[in-house]
């Protein structure tokens, strides 16, 4: 009896023409002829150094404000806003920084590991005397229980019930009025540290 001849295998076959050649980098696609390159990614920017933040800023460690020669009239002016975590920041050289991170900066000549504690809770408050380096546990520890970051500055009153609105001032704790609603007390805190920055 005759046998069956052997099959051949389909698998030694070469390419069909017109497929694209087999990678030679791991799997990738080879790039073909005429195909745009990848754009390569910008360098992030680095950070400010001591020397720049001082020669830019004049911090005042007793009342704890930051300030910048103002280019429009020659004036001194406070550079810092609130932003959404009811901490001061800043813009210096097309970047956005912490101011109380700054200041450490200034002060010292390098930057935190990690973290910066205001010791008496007020986020605003950065007077020297109120700034300690601290890790992150340490800083959470003294951070006031349950108040959501977007109540920052908002007090709640025992006696009355209200919301009373609480930042710094040249150093100094200030109050900005009682309200009904945490929210409403915060917004003036907001607004009071816009208006100190225009």
């Amino acid at each position: 009896m005759r046998s069956a001849p052997a099959k051949s295998n389909t698998n030694s076959r070469g390419p069909k023409a017109g497929s694209p050649p087999a990678s030679a980098n791991d799997g990738e696609p080879v790039p073909q002829q005429g195909s745009p390159s990848p754009s390569p990614k910008a360098p992030k920017r680095a950070a400010i150094t001591a020397e720049r933040a001082r020669e830019l800023l004049d911090y005042d460690p007793i009342t704890g404000v930051l300030r910048r020669l103002r280019a429009r009239d020659g004036k001194w002016c406070e550079v810092t806003t609130l932003n959404k975590d009811g901490y001061l920041c800043l813009h210096l050289d097309q970047k956005i920084y912490i101011a109380h991170r700054v200041i450490f900066l200034v002060i010292t000549g390098r930057w935190p590991i990690p973290t910066i504690d205001h010791i008496n809770r007020i986020k605003t408050d950065n007077r020297w005397t109120n700034l300690r380096e601290a890790t992150r546990r340490e800083n959470n520890e003294n951070r006031t229980p349950n108040q959501p970051r977007e109540h920052t500055g908002a007090y709640k009153m025992v006696n009355t019930g209200r919301y009373e609105a609480r930042g710094t001032d040249n150093g100094k704790s200030k109050k900005f009025g009682t309200y009904d609603t945490a929210e409403a007390a915060s917004a003036a805190v907001r607004r009071r540290y816009a208006g100190m920055s225009q």
